[in-house]
């Protein structure tokens, strides 16, 4: 696997777990005003900017 493919397969594992998008923005999102709000339905996620 290269290191772009592993890459890839971390970022799409992250954005599918609103549990780890909500940890990153509290870690390093300074500005409230740029939060997504990620829900799930029907087995799939969205992200809503508020």
């Amino acid at each position: 696997m290269t290191k772009t493919s592993m890459q890839e397969r971390i970022v799409e594992a992250v954005l599918n777990s609103p549990e780890w998008v909500n940890f990153f923005q509290d870690r390093y999102n300074k500005t409230g005003r740029y939060r997504i709000t990620p829900m799930k339905e029907n087995g799939k996620i969205s992200y809503l900017l508020l």
